[in-house]
């Protein structure tokens, strides 16, 4: 139903597959190998693919002398930072009766 495209998983169950009830050789369990196999394939070659457009995209990026740095507070890293002041005014109240 899901699956993933990280090679080290995909090999993972590589070996699930071909260890998972090896004393079964009936034809409908050697099929439904088979079948599983084709599958995990087809993940590893997604995963292949995918990641080779990530490169891709990350070298074009990288390789972009027209780009432009993102304006400030946007280019200090991952958050945001934003500066300035934040006031926080009110009044709190504990009801000491309602702690039962």
């Amino acid at each position: 139903m899901g699956g993933t495209f990280d090679p080290t998983m995909c090999r993972d169950m590589e070996v699930v597959i071909r260890n998972y009830k090896a004393n079964r050789s009936g034809k409908r369990a050697l099929e439904k190998r088979d079948r599983e196999k084709l599958v995990l394939a087809l993940f590893q070659e997604e995963g292949e693919r995918c990641r080779a457009l990530l490169r891709l995209a990350r070298e074009i990026i990288t390789n972009d002398e027209e780009a432009q740095p993102l304006p400030p507070p946007y280019d200090t890293g991952l958050y945001p930072m934003i500066t300035g002041m934040v006031d926080i005014e009110g009044e709190v109240k504990l009801n000491e009766e309602e702690k039962n």
